[in-house]
């Protein structure tokens, strides 16, 4: 099964500032001008405004947390498509809890075996159905029964995958423009503090010798963000 989404590690950020990232002119900037008029200039790396804060950086690690368990819960039903809806479910969050740091107690590790081989008893019925000679109107309505589960099973996984990835879509646009929000206005801080007349994204002024990226991503880092 293909995963569920792009690692968000890997995710191109188009956000923050555009191209040029700010300009800060008008009676403020008359104000902080140097005596001579010149333009004082800054850059700032925009996706590091975004991938270097911490809330990003938290709040997509509990994405990628929410994926993983998605696709190893799917897993489970797609490996063990013969039980039922609640016995893949039981199945699905025991092998989600299995990769985390505590793992499955004695208990647990008993119930996912018995869930395993019940699965595995369903298979062979299965098959010994399919290929059993002279099938009868009992054996025909069980096999009917199974290929329902196994079926089931199947819109049941390419539901859940949809619903895990648009919830996880739609965080990721939240965290995007709340993070984009707070580093428009940690720049607009800096810039104006510092006394600059323009800044600009360091993907379009190759040199400046001013750059205020980790001044811009430490005033974001101070913020409660939600």
């Amino acid at each position: 099964m293909s995963p569920l989404t792009p690692s968000l590690r890997l995710v191109v950020i188009t956000l923050v500032v555009g191209c040029v990232v700010a300009s800060l002119t008008g009676a403020t900037a008359k104000e902080r001008a140097p005596a001579d008029n010149g333009l004082k200039i800054a850059v700032v790396n925009p996706a590091r405004l975004i991938l270097d804060t911490k809330f990003y950086k938290s709040e997509t690690d509990k994405l990628e947390e929410k994926r993983k368990g998605a696709q190893e819960k799917i897993r489970a039903w797609d490996q063990n498509r013969l039980l039922t809806k609640d016995e893949q479910q039981k199945l699905g969050d025991l092998a989600v809890e299995a990769i985390g740091k505590a793992g499955l107690d004695a208990a647990k590790k008993a119930e996912q075996t018995r869930l395993l081989a019940k699965n595995n008893d369903l298979r062979n019925e299965q098959l010994a159905l399919q290929t059993k000679q002279n099938a009868n109107q009992v054996d025909l309505d069980r096999l009917t029964v199974l290929i329902r589960l196994d079926q089931e099973t199947q819109k049941r996984e390419a539901d859940e995958a949809q619903r895990v990835k648009d919830e996880i879509d739609k965080r990721l646009a939240d965290i995007r423009q709340v993070t984009d929000t707070a580093a428009r206005e940690s720049l607009n801080k800096i810039a104006k503090k510092d006394g600059f007349n323009m800044v600009f994204s360091s993907e379009v002024l190759l040199y400046a010798d001013n750059d205020i990226t980790d001044k811009v991503i430490s005033d974001i880092n101070s913020k409660d963000l939600k």
